[in-house]
């Protein structure tokens, strides 16, 4: 029971609807940008075909440039979500001379597949995402990533593949296999060992995924890519040790991490707006100023 519990939670977790995640976002002091989105931002809609999904999403155009070079930026939302839940996160980008396109990850929002495989074939939709990016505002354009808990994860886990100027990385899990582990452990005590591989079965057998693969750390491991992490110091859904021991592994001096205290699960942004979006600012700053922009 609990490791179809487990399976089903990874592969066909509940989606949140867009009203709700604007709602919630406006409750949370996110109002600014929720209306520079409806009412200020000139938006594109694109739909792109990756493996077995369809992607949807919007790119927001920024008038703003640096010389000649384009800046973007990908934002990739958690799990139950939609890109409105990106919105707040792009304003601070949009601030920063930055386009950006946010878009629904496989299977939530208009995007298309049949299951969601948290990171595993998330990383390779990013991947599309940027190669379009780049057609889009050219093949020389400074490119950066950001995501959230799964997203996270995901952004972190194409950088053994592919390689963006910096990534931002809010409380993403560093091993999927460990944090099964962890959550069955606490969810279930004595039952969590043979629940998570009941759960590997399962989604093996009827999705052909196998969670034990989806290893971000192992990308940070052999990535220079410039990353700042962020992550909440009472986080109770993954727990902040995934991002501290990322953080020991990266190679790029630039690197940074940030946590929150008091702060749960993807709520960095909420409990500290000031100071997130002061970090995200000075973060980028050092890395432009790095790539001579």
């Amino acid at each position: 029971m609990i490791g179809h519990y487990i399976a089903n939670f990874i592969m066909l977790s509940p989606k949140i609807p867009r009203e709700e995640l604007i709602r919630i976002d406006e409750e949370r002091g996110f109002s600014d940008a929720i209306e520079d989105y409806n009412k200020r931002w000139d938006r594109e809609s694109f739909t792109l075909k990756s493996d077995d999904a369809e992607i949807k999403g919007e790119v927001i155009v920024n008038p703003a440039h640096v010389l000649k070079r384009n800046k973007v930026v990908v934002i990739a939302h958690g799990i139950t979500a939609a890109k409105e839940a990106d919105i707040k996160y792009a304003k601070i980008f949009y601030e920063l001379g930055y386009s950006v396109l946010i878009f629904d990850e496989r299977y939530f929002g208009d995007s298309k597949a049949k299951y969601c495989t948290l990171g595993m074939k998330e990383a390779e939709d990013i991947k599309v995402i940027c190669d379009y990016a780049k057609e889009r505002f050219g093949s020389d354009c400074f490119l950066g990533l950001h995501g959230e808990s799964m997203g996270g994860a995901s952004v972190l886990r194409m950088l053994d593949t592919y390689k963006p100027d910096f990534v931002v990385a809010d409380c993403p899990f560093s091993d999927l296999e460990l944090l099964i582990k962890e959550l069955a452990a606490k969810r279930a005590s004595i039952l969590g060992t043979p629940a998570r591989y009941v759960a590997r079965l399962i989604g093996y057998l009827r999705y052909k995924y196998d969670y034990f693969k989806v290893k971000p750390i192992d990308s940070v491991k052999t990535s220079d890519v410039p990353i700042c992490f962020m992550h909440g110091e009472d986080d109770s859904l993954i727990n902040v040790n995934h991002s501290k021991k990322m953080y020991e592994l990266c190679h790029n001096p630039l690197s940074e991490i940030h946590i929150f205290k008091g702060t749960d699960h993807a709520l960095s942004i909420t409990e500290d707006r000031e100071g997130y979006t002061r970090y995200v600012r000075e973060f980028i700053e050092k890395v432009e100023r790095a790539a001579g922009l």
